[in-house]
């Protein structure tokens, strides 16, 4: 019998939501390791911790990634950890202090989506934009989400 481990157990995975979870930003590799996951949605104190440095190797083939309502503060990534994403979202993240500046060397990203988030998140954003811009990546798109956008079911996955 060999070792279970979850992309054995869920190798066909490409959308997943977790919701009150609490799973230590830490181990939040595990999560990365689905090989064919796309899509992730983490809500409501689904990760912990103030401080998420992801371990080298994980969400290969990520795209989507939404981060709404977890204590998050420090994010550590590279462009490296995340090298296809497309949109990031973060809701209501109010005590996140920036998106790691590496993000503007994300060739695939083409959108940055953000509600009810800190100044300092805004602006890291518009930083990313700004750089995204030189690279000639006049597409990409910061958006700050206001409550009648939360009814338009497009800008969420």
């Amino acid at each position: 019998m060999g070792t279970l481990s979850i992309e054995n157990f869920l190798p066909n995975l490409k959308k997943l939501r977790l919701r009150n979870t609490k799973l230590n930003w830490k181990n939040m590799y595990v999560v990365g390791m689905l090989p064919k996951l796309e899509v992730l949605i983490l809500e409501d104190n689904s990760g912990v911790g103030r401080k998420w440095k992801p371990k080298d190797g994980g969400f290969h083939g990520l795209k989507f990634l939404c981060i709404h309502d977890c204590d998050l503060q420090i994010w550590k990534a590279t462009n490296g950890h995340f090298p296809v994403l497309e949109c990031l979202v973060l809701m209501n993240m109010y005590h996140f202090e920036k998106i790691p500046s590496d993000f503007a060397d994300i060739a695939t990203l083409k959108s940055i989506k953000l509600y009810k988030c800190s100044n300092s998140t805004i602006s890291s954003a518009k930083c990313i934009q700004e750089e995204q811009r030189e690279y000639g990546n006049n597409a990409f798109t910061v958006d700050i989400l206001r409550d009648d956008d939360l009814n338009d079911s497009n800008w969420y996955e």
